[in-house]
């Protein structure tokens, strides 16, 4: 096996933390926000200048119902999407033939809750 040798080299380190999450899509929103409730230090890194991932794509929700249209879908994902109604910001879960259920969001207020999260719960976003 080839190797190559590098020599030590000083890097400065930009923060510490206890839980770094890589990505400001909804599972790296929700990652970051139970890692902070719990207590930990945590950083969120985002190479993009906004919150919010595929979520911000104008596309909707899929399947937060069951087939006789009871939400299935809960926990931190359930209450970022109630936030986002009390908004008048996403719809009602509305039955689909095709995917069971969609939800509606408006991609501009998913990035301004996803910020209001991280800063709520103490996430330093990079």
């Amino acid at each position: 096996m080839k190797t190559f040798f590098e020599p030590a080299r000083e890097i400065n380190v930009r923060a510490e933390v206890d839980i770094l999450v890589v990505g400001g899509g909804p599972a790296g929103i929700m990652a970051a926000e139970a890692a902070a409730k719990s207590g930990k230090k945590v950083m969120l890194l985002e190479q993009r200048g906004f919150l919010g991932g595929n979520l911000i794509l104008g596309l909707p929700i899929l399947s937060m119902l069951d087939k006789d249209g009871n939400q299935i879908i809960k926990g931190a994902t359930g209450k970022f999407v109630e936030r986002l109604q009390q908004r008048g910001m996403a719809t009602g879960h509305k039955r689909c033939k095709l995917h069971i259920s969609l939800t509606m969001v408006d991609p501009e207020a998913v990035k301004t809750l996803c910020w209001q999260i991280m800063d709520e719960t103490g996430v330093e976003v990079l």
